[in-house]
Parts: C-alpha cells; structure tokens; sequence
C-alpha cells in the first residue's frame, strides 16, 4: 500500500492558500469570516479537511455561462 501517492486528508493553512492561490492571510479572513471549514487542533495550529474546502470551492465557484 502505497500512502505517498494518496491525497492527505487534511491540508495546512499554507496547502490551502497554495491550492486556491491566495496568501494566508486571505485564509485567515475566510476562516474568521466562516467561509472555510477548519478544525482547531489548539491555538496555532489548524488544519482544513480537503474534502470540505473543496466541497465549499465548488459552491463559491461562479459559472462563467450564466
């Protein structure tokens, strides 16, 4: 079983604003706002369950044929 090639199921603040492009900051003021799904592990540290954050991508995203 091969675990390297699988998809972590949990991303970092840095993975995510990598994934959408944007800085973390940006995240932070997604997640104050309760526009990203996240679990607060303690103080500093977070983590967002892939499949949420893309679920919640797919929902903001706009149909440019509309």
């Amino acid at each position: 079983f091969d675990n390297k090639s699988k998809k972590p199921d949990f991303l970092t603040k840095t993975q995510v604003a990598e994934l959408i492009g944007v800085s973390t900051r940006t995240i932070d003021n997604l997640m104050r706002r309760g526009q990203l799904p996240y679990l607060k592990l303690s103080a500093r540290l977070v983590r967002f369950p892939r499949s949420e954050v893309e679920i919640k991508l797919k929902k903001l995203l706009i149909n440019a044929n509309e």
